[in-house]
């Protein structure tokens, strides 16, 4: 009888998974991929299909006023079976929600990425992280072909749900973001302009990927130095080639800030450790016709969730993310400043919904929508 119930469980999750995603499909071009995307969303890391069963995802899932769920996994858990992505897709579609899905690379690289012979360095816990370049210099072909076919796996699997954005990993380390760290630098074959010029390649593959019905979005957050302040202005150089290749307020591309929320000398996007390299990323980033998105720095409860939100509204960011430890801790447990949290997306949404947030070079009226 257990078997009987559960399976009968999952052919109506199955069901409406499938309902979900023929009226997404449906209504596929009659919205810009920035309209259909625009809001709050809850982020969570779900490295096995156990975290997708917290109180806390089920709860902050549950909130009113968010659009969509956006799944973290690691290359390594969905390199040969995308069942965790499925799982994730069908508690969103459940719940009358959008889905996003998003796997790192770095040390969550697929092990069959090195078996090919890409090089790479390895972490003191003995994982190995994929370098963008060989001893000479050459772009990590290896890694650049096995990582194209992945999101090209991906992007076949977003479509024929209706999903609408896919978030992508550079080469990084520990997350999905930018890595130009010290373990980086040091790797033999290193120079910025090998640096530079092997990530610009995977923004031209995911561009060939991305559409009207489909968005790629990549993060320009991450390990510095990043900024133009110094001799590595990464955020600057792959924010402008991001524009040139993809042509200008085309809301097939978007660019995320993993570093939206406090920091110790206020509120910023980068994660920065100063105000003036704030400020030097801002100007590296912003200023540029590029459809942006933010990212909370970490999963936790903050007593300035009005000033964290005015971030968004001073950078034109079309949607957020918001982890679901910022809902709820790991007990399901209202975080202490949840009804603050909750008032500002509701601001959020009705800002959103009044004009859809587009990148400041892109106003043709030359008016953004008001501020609350």
């Amino acid at each position: 009888m257990a078997d009987i119930g559960r399976r009968s469980f999952l052919t109506s999750a199955g069901a409406m998974a499938a309902a979900f995603a023929a009226a997404r499909l449906s209504g596929a071009q009659s919205a810009s991929n920035a309209d259909a995307i625009k809001g709050t969303w809850v982020l969570q890391q779900t490295l096995t299909s156990s975290d997708l069963t917290s109180a806390m995802l089920a709860k902050a899932l549950g909130e009113s006023n968010i659009v969509g769920f956006s799944q973290r996994v690691s290359w390594i858990a969905i390199g040969g079976d995308l069942t965790l992505l499925e799982s994730g897709y069908d508690m969103a579609a459940g719940k009358g929600l959008m889905y996003m899905p998003r796997f790192m690379a770095g040390e969550w690289t697929a092990a069959s990425v090195f078996d090919a012979g890409s090089p790479y360095y390895t972490l003191t816990t003995g994982q190995k992280v994929p370098t963008p370049f060989f001893p000479d210099g050459s772009p990590n072909t290896i890694f650049e072909t096995s990582w194209g076919n992945m999101v090209a796996s991906l992007a076949s699997w977003c479509r024929t749900r209706g999903v609408r954005e896919l978030h992508l990993p550079w080469y990084g380390q520990n997350w999905a973001e930018l890595n130009n760290g010290s373990e980086v630098r040091s790797q033999p074959g290193y120079t910025y302009a090998a640096w530079l010029n092997a990530h610009e390649r995977l923004i031209d593959l995911a561009i060939a990927q991305s559409g009207k019905d489909l968005a790629v979005e990549f993060p320009l957050t991450g390990d510095g130095p990043l900024a133009s302040s110094g001799e590595y202005p990464a955020v600057r150089d792959l924010s402008a080639y991001m524009a040139s290749k993809n042509g200008p307020c085309q809301p097939n591309l978007f660019c995320q800030t993993n570093g939206w929320g406090p920091s110790t000398w206020g509120i910023g996007d980068f994660g920065a450790t100063s105000a003036a390299l704030e400020a030097t990323l801002d100007g590296d980033l912003w200023s540029k016709p590029v459809y942006r998105g933010e990212q909370m720095i970490q999963g936790q409860d903050y007593d300035s969730w009005p000033a964290i939100f005015q971030q968004l509204y001073k950078n034109s960011a079309t949607y957020c993310e918001v982890y679901a430890a910022n809902f709820y801790d790991s007990n399901g447990n209202p975080q202490p400043h949840l009804a603050d949290l909750r008032g500002e997306i509701v601001k959020f949404k009705s800002y959103v919904a009044n004009a859809t947030p587009k990148p400041p070079a892109c106003h043709t009226t030359g008016r953004e929508p008001h501020r609350p």
